[in-house]
């Protein structure tokens, strides 16, 4: 997916919507750091959204059991990693 500063924010919206509907998701946090691995905008001004970029936090209650999970970005594994935070 194409990004740039003026469209963040839009995308880190419609990325925690659509989590926010899946069963058993009571919040959601989305952020988006184009900075990352020092990446820099092509001549068109724009660069593809990856993993790395994505800083994601979950809130799950599945039966009274709340666990928040997450994916970021590890830099000493070079690698967006999901786990359980809480």
């Amino acid at each position: 997916m194409p990004i740039n500063q003026g469209n963040i924010n839009y995308i880190e919206k419609a990325i925690r919507e659509s989590i926010m509907v899946q069963p058993f998701v009571e919040d959601a946090e989305v952020h988006i750091d184009p900075t990352v691995n020092n990446k820099k905008p092509g001549v068109y001004k724009y660069l593809t959204l990856s993993g790395e970029m994505l800083d994601v936090r979950i809130k799950i209650n599945y039966d009274g059991n709340v666990i928040v999970a997450r994916l970021k970005y590890i830099p000493e594994m070079d690698y967006p990693l999901m786990y359980i935070e809480e």
